[in-house]
């Protein structure tokens, strides 16, 4: 009867770990999706230069666009009191080329008229991770009732 209790204890210990390890991949695997993987300064992920003056600071701006780097989906607000999220194109020394989501043509947005400017996940990216954390918490509830429920 000891032996018994004995090994439900490990098989439910062993059902534990394995869930926190399905778990840990799950979250590494949706910060992957997130294009969290590349680290960016927390004073440079979104930028407000100069907020109240006016004009922004066009040198922080350029530093902002090096950081999150070409191919990142960002979020960026004109002078102009436009958004625009999409995909980092090109750098240039004075502009950014940017490719607006669901357009086809490339936009071309100078530093000096970027007041904001920071990283934004695609719809895809959100979508992803809720998957993820769904299927993490149906396994979890099936190996835990599987582990209390056979013998």
């Amino acid at each position: 009867m000891e032996k018994e209790k004995n090994m439900t204890n490990w098989k439910k210990s062993t059902v534990i770990g394995l869930v926190v390890c399905l778990l840990h991949l799950c979250m590494a695997d949706a910060g992957l999706a997130a294009h969290q993987t590349k680290s960016v300064s927390p004073d440079l992920t979104t930028q407000q230069a100069n907020k109240g003056k006016g004009q922004p600071d066009a040198v922080k701006m350029k530093r902002v666009a090096e950081r999150l780097g070409v191919g990142r989906h960002v979020m960026v607000k004109t002078a102009g009191a436009k958004e625009y999220h999409g995909n980092i194109v090109a750098l240039g020394a004075e502009s950014f080329t940017m490719l607006p989501d669901h357009q086809a043509a490339p936009v071309q947005i100078a530093y000096g008229q970027t007041p904001t400017m920071g990283p934004n996940m695609s719809q895809g990216e959100k979508i992803a991770i809720i998957v993820m954390a769904g299927v993490a918490i149906v396994v979890t509830v099936i190996v835990v009732w599987f582990a209390e429920n056979v013998h």
